[in-house]
Order: C-alpha cells, then sequence, then structure tokens
C-alpha cells in the first residue's frame, strides 16, 4: 500500500503530468464536437438535440486551450460519448 501511496503523489507531483478536467456545460447551447472545429458536431449530437445542465465533460486541453478533448459523462454516470471536442468558452472546468 505504501508503494502505491508513493507512486500516485509521484505522479501528481511530476510536471508533464496533466489531470483531466472537469466541465459542465454553461448552459443547453453548448455543443458536442467530432473535431476542433466549432462547425463539426459531432453526429450524435447535430440537429435538435442539446445537452442538459447535468452532463459533464472530463478531459485536457489541446492547442491553444480553446478546445478540450475528453468523454462526455450523463447524469447517470455513463461514458455516453468517448473521443470528443468541446469549446472550452461553452463550459465551466475546475483546475
Amino acid at each position: 500500500m505504501r508503494t502505491a501511496s508513493i507512486l500516485l503523489a509521484a505522479c501528481l507531483l511530476s510536471p508533464g503530468v496533466a489531470l483531466a478536467l472537469q466541465c459542465t456545460p454553461n448552459d443547453a447551447s453548448a455543443r458536442i464536437l467530432a473535431s476542433p472545429n466549432p462547425n463539426d458536431l459531432d453526429p450524435d449530437w447535430s440537429g435538435e438535440t442539446t445537452i442538459g445542465l447535468s452532463w459533464t465533460f472530463e478531459g485536457r486541453a489541446i492547442g491553444d486551450g480553446d478546445y478540450l478533448k475528453g468523454k462526455l459523462i450523463s447524469p447517470r454516470g455513463d461514458v455516453a460519448n468517448a473521443g470528443i471536442f468541446i469549446l472550452s468558452d461553452e463550459w465551466d472546468c475546475d483546475n
């Protein structure tokens, strides 16, 4: 157990190890994207489909930080979509 604790502490304190951000949508107009392009909506989230405020996104910033890549978690806690992108301005994220 002590070895696992030391390994976890080393990972958390190591530079370059980024922890996943936890995000919630600002409002129901937040988009789920298939790529880091604001016009490339994920097919599961296009048309009249909107995101509810109880959904969560877990992921990491890419590029200049305007986009995040990760997974969308439903209000029930299951992963609804993985490998998706969001616009960071449309979501509230913790650090």
